[in-house]
């Protein structure tokens, strides 16, 4: 693998279509866990959500500061991979990509938004840790999922550190004028 091996890589089978009770499609997200720092349940968990680019294979080579904060914090790190990148296709490689409403439509932030919140209540489960606090963290596209998996799910989530994060430029967020 491209990553040390104090990686551990994961899937977890998500939903394509998080908000159609009619698909009953399914794809594999793959994310990293470093469990190096970790105290054990009732210690945080720093989820980096991921964003574009090569998926869980590159995304931790830019994550250090998660690291560091893991160590301060004795908490669990994950390194998601958003839906569409990496091997996190939906459809495969091909079928992910057909221009419509139901494969490249679910190309979405609701969709990823939705896969990370499944992520934490999987990974909380798996790890008996029901009552640790959940850090969402990034930058740029993962910094904007950060900050809005917290503004959605504020049950599940309960801080953001977005850095470099657009967050303007969603309908609704802010005056189109």
């Amino acid at each position: 693998p491209p990553y040390p091996p104090y990686y551990v890589p994961a899937s977890l089978e998500q939903r394509c279509d998080h908000f159609n009770a009619q698909n009953r499609d399914t794809f594999r997200q793959r994310y990293l866990v470093n469990a190096t720092h970790w105290a054990g349940p009732g210690a945080p968990i720093l989820l980096y959500t991921g964003g574009e680019g090569d998926g869980i294979d590159s995304v931790f080579a830019h994550s250090g500061y998660v690291l560091e904060l893991a160590r301060e914090l004795s908490a669990l790190a994950l390194f998601a991979e958003m839906r569409f990148f990496g091997e996190s296709m939906p459809y495969g490689e091909e079928g992910s990509f057909i221009r419509s409403a139901e494969r490249l439509g679910l190309l979405s932030i609701e969709q990823a938004l939705a896969d990370a919140a499944a992520l934490v209540v999987a990974v909380r489960a798996e790890h008996g840790a029901e009552q640790s606090k959940v850090i969402a963290l990034g930058g740029s596209l993962a910094g904007t999922l950060a900050f809005l998996l917290r503004a959605k799910y504020p049950a599940l989530v309960h801080a953001a550190l977005a850095a470099s994060a657009p967050i303007f430029g969603y309908a609704g967020l802010t005056d189109a004028y």
